[in-house]
């Protein structure tokens, strides 16, 4: 008799039944969700950058602050005015 668990059975070491183990190689397309989060937070950072840069004033700090996580929508508006003209 064997003391080590047979790995065909379900439930074995830990796993309950009926729980899906994903391999890590198994995963379709999710590393550049991961990268453009990496890209989108870095935009955030270098925006406060600017943002925080032009402010002198409270309310224009706390303006800035949401600037920077809202700055893509800023950005399409600009090109987007700037197309129009």
């Amino acid at each position: 008799m064997s003391l080590e668990p047979d790995m065909a059975q379900p439930g074995a070491a830990g796993v309950a039944s009926g729980v899906e183990v994903v391999v890590m190689g198994d995963r379709s397309g999710s590393g550049a969700v991961v990268g453009g989060g990496a890209i989108y937070g870095l935009g955030i950072f270098g925006a406060w950058f600017y943002f925080f840069g032009q402010a002198d004033e409270f309310w224009e700090f706390v303006w800035a602050f949401f600037q920077g996580l809202l700055w893509p929508a800023f950005m399409v508006f600009d090109l987007f005015t700037a197309l129009n003209s």
